[in-house]
C-alpha cells in the first residue's frame, strides 16, 4: 500500500530509488566495461590537470638511436656498459638504477679466442719454458681485459649504489628454471620487516612462478635488485605500480621502491610492508591496494624527465655535474628496442620513464590516493542523488530538468577533478555520474509516456468534436485546456431541423438517415471551419460552442459567420437534394453570448466535454422561437451576442421577448450577414448577394429608428 502511493504522488520519486538501486548494484558488480570507462575517466584527469614539473632528482641515461648509431646495435658490449657505470660514479651520481637485465654471460669472440690459444699453449708444455710461462701470462692479463662481465662486475663494485632488475614470470608451466645461487639471491633481496602480519589475509600480493635475475655475480656486486613487472590494466594502460611481489617465501619491492630507498640512505629493514594499511619507505607510508599497488602519478607524457643520450655523455659533450647526487636511469628508448607502454598521456612511453615517474612519487610522497571512506562517499552519491532528481524533475520543465541534471552531473565531474589535482585524491565519478543519467533519463521517460497517454486521451475526448488543428493546439499546449469545469465567457450556438418529425414520416427511415448524414456532415465542416466545438447531436439538433476549449476572443463572430455559412450550406444541400427528386427543409438557429461553465461535467464513471448555465438555456431557447418569427435566414441572436458583433453585423431588431425559464425580457435580433473585415477578409462561407443587400437594408432601418 505505501508503495502504491508512493507511486500515485510522485512517481518521480519511486523511478529515483530504482536507479539508485540498479547503479548501486552496479557499482558492486564491477563491470569490466564499466571499470574500463571509469579509468578512461582517470585518464582524462591527467590530460586536463596537463604535465607537472619533475624535482630534478631523476634523470634518464637513454641509449637513444644516437647512441646505436656512434656505437652499434644492441646489445653492446658490457665493457661499455662498465665504462658509463664508471662515468656515474665519478660524477658522484647518487643512485645508478639500470633498466637492462643481464641474465646471460656476455658472448665475447675475442675473450673466447684468447681462451682457447692460452689453453692450447699450456697443454703443448709450453708453460713449462720461461719465454712461454710470459706469454701465457700475457695472455691471460689479455684475456682479463677482454673480460667484459668482469669488467662490469668491478664496475658494479666500485659503483657502491647501482641497483640492478629482475623479471617475474607468474606462469605455472614455461617458467624459467632458476639456479640455486640466483634463487637464493631473490628470495634474500625481499622485504624483511613487516607490521599487522595479523592482518596478512587481507593483502594478496602477485605471486610469481619463475624469475629472470641477472647473472649471481652481478646480484651480489649490486646495491640491491627490485622487479621490473608491469602490470597493465584491462585496457592495456599501464596505471599501477607492483609495489610488492611474492615470490616463494620473500616479498621483492619493484625497481623504483628499491632505487628510492637507496636514494633516501635507507637500510633493508626500513622497507616494510604493513599489511591491510599499504607498504612503509623509511618514515614514507605508502597506500596500495589489497594487491600491494598503488597508482602512479604521471607528471606528463614522454620525455617530461630529462633524458641524456648515452653517446653524448661516453663522449664528453655532457658535464659530469648533471648527475652529482642524482638518481641516474640507464634504459634503451631507441625505437625498436624499449619496452613501449601504453599511460594516460600516451601510446608510446618508455618503459624506463614509467621508473622515473614511480621514484619521484616516492620521494615526494606524490602519491595518487583512492582512501576506504572514498568508497563510501561514492556510495552515498549514487543512493541519495537519484532520489533527489526524482523527486525535482516531475516538478520542473523538461527544460530545467535537464539544466539541473546537467549541472549536477557537471558538479561531480569537477568535484573529482578538484579532489584529483588539489587533494591527489582518486573520486571514481562514473557511478554517481550514471545515477544522475539514469534517474534523469527514466523521469522524463516517464514523463513522456504519460504525456503520451494525456495526448492520447484529450485526442479521443475532442478529435470528434472540434477541429483537427483544435486538437493539435491542444496537444501542443495542454495548459490551455483546464479539465473539471471554469466559468468563462463563450458563445453557443443551437440548430434544428423545422417540422423534421413531418419528414421522417413522409420518407422511408433509409432516405431520411441518408438525408441527415449528408447534412450533419456539412454542418459539423462549417462548424469546425469557424474553429468551433461541436458540443452534441440531440437527434436533428445541433448544439456547438466556440471559444472553448481554446479560447478565441471573437467567438461570439465566429459563431455567427458559422450560422450564416451553415444556411448557406444548407440551400445548396437543398438544391442538390432537389436534383435528385428528394425534398428539402429548413433549420432555426439560436445564438447567445454570456458566462458559462465549461469542462468534463459528469461522474466519474461517464463524462462530457460541455458547457452548462443559464446562457446556454438561453441559446436554446432562441432556436426554439424560431418559428415565431418570419425571418429571412432563420437566425436568431441575443442582444448580448449583438454587443459583440454590432460593429461588423447586418441585423433586424425582433423586439424583446420572455423566453421559458426566464423573468427578464431579452432584447433578439435576427441575424441578416456580416460584413467584410477591414482588413480584407471576406466573408466565410457562401452568403448569397442577396443576404449582403438585406444586411444593409437591416443597417439602415437600424440607424433611421
Amino acid at each position: 500500500m505505501p508503495i502504491s502511493k508512493l507511486r500515485l504522488r510522485n512517481p518521480g520519486l519511486l523511478i529515483g530509488l530504482i536507479a539508485a538501486l540498479v547503479v548501486a548494484f552496479l557499482y558492486f558488480l564491477r563491470l569490466d566495461f564499466l571499470e574500463t570507462v571509469e579509468l578512461k575517466i582517470l585518464d582524462t584527469h591527467f590530460r586536463l590537470r596537463g604535465p607537472l614539473p619533475p624535482s630534478g632528482e631523476v634523470v634518464i641515461a637513454a641509449i637513444d638511436e644516437k647512441s646505436l648509431e656512434r656505437f652499434g646495435r644492441w646489445p653492446w658490449a658490457r665493457s661499455r656498459l662498465a665504462q658509463l657505470i664508471d662515468f656515474f660514479t665519478q660524477a658522484q651520481a647518487r643512485v645508478i638504477t639500470l633498466d637492462i637485465i643481464f641474465s646471460e654471460p656476455d658472448h665475447n669472440s675475442e675473450l673466447l679466442a684468447l681462451r682457447s690459444l692460452r689453453e692450447e699453449l699450456v697443454r703443448s708444455g709450453l708453460g713449462a719454458v720461461e719465454k712461454g710461462r710470459s706469454v701465457i701470462e700475457s695472455l691471460r692479463q689479455r684475456e682479463l681485459d677482454a673480460d667484459s662481465d668482469a669488467r662490469f662486475e668491478q664496475a658494479l663494485i666500485r659503483g657502491k649504489d647501482v641497483i640492478l632488475p629482475l623479471y617475474f614470470e607468474f606462469r605455472s608451466q614455461g617458467s624459467t628454471r632458476v639456479d640455486a645461487e640466483t634463487d637464493r639471491l631473490v628470495s634474500r633481496s625481499g622485504i624483511q620487516v613487516f607490521t599487522n602480519y595479523q592482518a596478512r589475509d587481507l593483502f594478496s600480493f602477485p605471486l610469481a612462478r619463475g624469475v629472470v635475475a641477472c647473472l649471481p655475480a652481478f646480484t651480489k656486486a649490486a646495491r640491491g635488485i627490485g622487479h621490473i613487472n608491469m602490470m597493465a590494466d584491462r585496457d592495456g594502460v599501464v596505471r599501477w605500480e607492483l609495489g610488492v611481489i611474492q615470490y616463494q617465501d620473500g616479498y621483492i619491492p619493484s625497481l623504483a621502491l628499491r632505487s628510492a630507498a637507496a636514494y633516501l640512505g635507507l637500510e633493508a629493514q626500513d622497507l616494510k610492508i604493513h599489511f591491510g594499511e599499504g607498504l612503509g619507505l623509511g618514515e614514507i607510508r605508502i597506500p596500495t591496494d589489497e594487491h600491494g599497488r598503488f597508482l602512479i602519478n604521471y607528471l606528463g607524457p614522454a620525455n617530461t624527465f630529462p633524458h641524456y643520450s648515452v653517446a653524448d655523455i661516453l663522449e664528453g659533450r655532457i658535464s659530469p655535474s648533471v648527475f652529482q647526487g642524482k638518481v641516474v636511469l640507464v634504459g634503451a628508448t631507441a625505437v625498436g628496442i624499449y619496452d613501449l607502454r601504453v599511460t594516460p598521456y600516451s601510446v608510446h612511453f618508455p618503459g624506463v620513464e614509467k621508473h622515473a615517474n614511480t621514484i619521484d612519487n616516492l620521494l615526494h610522497q606524490r602519491f595518487l590516493r583512492c582512501p576506504p571512506w572514498m568508497g563510501l562517499f561514492e556510495l552515498l552519491a549514487v543512493l541519495l542523488l537519484p532520489p533527489f532528481l526524482g523527486y525535482l524533475l516531475p516538478k520542473l520543465r523538461p527544460g530545467q530538468g535537464f539544466l539541473l541534471s546537467f549541472l549536477l552531473l557537471l558538479s561531480i565531474l569537477v568535484v573529482a577533478h578538484t579532489l584529483f589535482t588539489s587533494g591527489r585524491t582518486w573520486f571514481r565519478s562514473l557511478y554517481p555520474s550514471l545515477a544522475i543519467l539514469l534517474s534523469f533519463a527514466g523521469v522524463e521517460s516517464h514523463k513522456l509516456l504519460v504525456e503520451e497517454a494525456e495526448k492520447r486521451r484529450i485526442r479521443g475526448a475532442f478529435q470528434r468534436y472540434v477541429p483537427p488543428a483544435v486538437v493539435e493546439e491542444i496537444l501542443s499546449h495542454p495548459d490551455k485546456l483546464k479539465f473539471g469545469g471554469e466559468r468563462r465567457e463563450l458563445t453557443v450556438l443551437f440548430s434544428d431541423i423545422r417540422g423534421f418529425t413531418t419528414y421522417t414520416e413522409k420518407y422511408p427511415p433509409e432516405q431520411v438517415v441518408e438525408v441527415l448524414n449528408q447534412y450533419l456532415t456539412a454542418m459539423v465542416e462549417v462548424i469546425f471551419r469557424h474553429q468551433g466545438t461541436l458540443d452534441k447531436f440531440v437527434g436533428d439538433e445541433i448544439m456547438a460552442l466556440y471559444g472553448a476549449p481554446i479560447y478565441y476572443p471573437d467567438h461570439a463572430e465566429r459563431a455567427c459567420r458559422s450560422a450564416l455559412d451553415m444556411v448557406a450550406e444548407l440551400r445548396r444541400l437543398c438544391a442538390k437534394w432537389k436534383e435528385e427528386g428528394r425534398e428539402g427543409f429548413e433549420i432555426g438557429i439560436g445564438i447567445n453570448t454570456g458566462e458559462m461553465v465549461v469542462g468534463n461535467l459528469g461522474s466519474s464513471q461517464l463524462f462530457d466535454y460541455t458547457v452548462i448555465g443559464d446562457n446556454v438555456n438561453l441559446g436554446a431557447r432562441l432556436e426554439a422561437i424560431n418559428k415565431e418569427y418570419q425571418t429571412s435566414h432563420h437566425i436568431i441572436i441575443s442582444e448580448f451576442t449583438y454587443q459583440q458583433i454590432k460593429d461588423r453585423a447586418a441585423v433586424r431588431e425582433l423586439g424583446q421577448v420572455t423566453v421559458k425559464g426566464k423573468t427578464k425580457p431579452v432584447r433578439i435580433y435576427e441575424l441578416i450577414g456580416m460584413e467584410e473585415e477591414k482588413r480584407g477578409e471576406h466573408l466565410l462561407g457562401p452568403v448569397a448577394a442577396t443576404a449582403r443587400a438585406e444586411a444593409a437594408r437591416g443597417k439602415r432601418e437600424e440607424k433611421g429608428r
